[in-house]
Formats: C-alpha cells, sequence, structure tokens
C-alpha cells in the first residue's frame, strides 16, 4: 500500500472539507496553495512520520520571510486539518498530536469606515462600459447592499437570488445557512450586469479562463486585471 503522504492526501482531505464542512471554493483555493507550499518548502512528508519538528521548520521559513501572523496561521491551520483528517479517517497513530499546533491569534483590526461621499465618488470612479467594469461595480453594490462575505457573494449563481423578494441562501462562516436580503440598488446593478452577459454560466460572476472560457470569479481573480 502506498504511504500516505501530503501530495497524495490533499486533494481527498480538499474534498471532504468541501462536501461535508463547506468550505467556500475561496478556502479551498487558499487551502491547496499552503498544502503545496508546505511540500515544496518543508518535503513531502509522510503523514505518519509527521513530527512536530516540521511544524518548526515551517514557522523558521515562514518568520525568516516576514509572514504575517494571519498568514502563517492559516498555513498552521492547514496542516493541522490534515493531520486531524488524516487521524479520524484512518484510525492512524501519528507521532504528533495535531491538537498541540497552536494557531496564533490574529490582531484586532482598527474598523475604518467610507463617508457616504468617499462611497459615493469610489463608485462613480468605476467605468461601467467595459464588462469587467459593470462586474465589478455590481460585486460593490452587492457587498454594499447585502453586508455579505466576499467568499459568499462569489459563491453565488444565477438562480440563487429570488428576485421577487430580493433575498437568497448563503453558506456562511461556519457552514451555517443564513438569508440575505439585497437592496434595491443591489438588485439594480446585478440584473443590469446579467442582461449585458451573453454565456451561460451558471454562476453569478464570471471571467474567462485559460482557454476563453467562462469560469467562476475568485478572489484570487479580483487581484489582478480579469
Amino acid at each position: 500500500m502506498e504511504a500516505r503522504k501530503i501530495s497524495n492526501t490533499s486533494e481527498e482531505f480538499l474534498t471532504w472539507l468541501t462536501v461535508e464542512k463547506r468550505f467556500a471554493q475561496s478556502s479551498i483555493i487558499s487551502y491547496r496553495s499552503r498544502l503545496k507550499c508546505f511540500v515544496r518548502d518543508v518535503g513531502d512528508i509522510e503523514l505518519d512520520k509527521f513530527s512536530m519538528e516540521h511544524i518548526f521548520k515551517l514557522k523558521q521559513i515562514l518568520h525568516q520571510r516576514e509572514n504575517s501572523e494571519v498568514f502563517i496561521g492559516v498555513c498552521l491551520a492547514c496542516i493541522k486539518g490534515l493531520l486531524k483528517y488524516y487521524r479520524d479517517h484512518y484510525s492512524a497513530q501519528l507521532q504528533i498530536n495535531p491538537d498541540l499546533i497552536t494557531i496564533p491569534k490574529r490582531p484586532r483590526r482598527e474598523v475604518v469606515f467610507l463617508t457616504n461621499f468617499e462611497i459615493k465618488r469610489f463608485r462613480e470612479s468605476i467605468n461601467i462600459k467595459l464588462l469587467t467594469g459593470l462586474r465589478f461595480r455590481t460585486l460593490v453594490e452587492t457587498f454594499l447592499g447585502t453586508g455579505m462575505r466576499i467568499s459568499e457573494a462569489l459563491s453565488l449563481n444565477r438562480d440563487s437570488i429570488d428576485f421577487q423578494t430580493k433575498e437568497c441562501l448563503v453558506i456562511g462562516k461556519g457552514s451555517k445557512q443564513r438569508t440575505v436580503f439585497f437592496s434595491d440598488d443591489a438588485i439594480y446593478w446585478i440584473k443590469k450586469y446579467l442582461e449585458r452577459r451573453t454565456d451561460r454560466h451558471e454562476a453569478l460572476f464570471v471571467t474567462t479562463g485559460k482557454e476563453g472560457a467562462k469560469k467562476r470569479l475568485t478572489n484570487q481573480d479580483n487581484t489582478r486585471r480579469c
């Protein structure tokens, strides 16, 4: 039987997070990236032989790169989750107790609010002549008009929204389902954006993939021109 390593267990773990834990697609993409980085930097460790020394090595590398505590926390949470998954689903006897892997606390952030005037100027600065600009304006209006998290908004499908009652159900943080209500402005821009779309992709917000086909917009896409 092939030894269970990070590389040949990762996708199984990520599928379990998607199906059973209802993780957002953006979280799955982030976890996949962190696991690949771990293999690159620390090694493709056999899970049965995983030790606290590997965790210390990871922390050392991340601190040397001056990564933030938030980034380090996500990396540790990712590998901790993988180890717990392997232990619980394969009745494995690990050298390390995953519960002893400590995740650094996130520093409290100061909340900065935009004034109504600043929001108005921001809205008006978006060029909606381009479809990408119209999509961005629609995304902004969705945030402003619902209070959704970005992962929730990007997970929406065309048929997620009841345009009559101006509401939809989303799976939020902690895999909890909740009802979200849309403002009139948000509904207006969503309809305007969908009217300009010529594709039939189910996702509410889409971008163009490498081969020219439409795909769901991700948080990573929002950091570059797409």
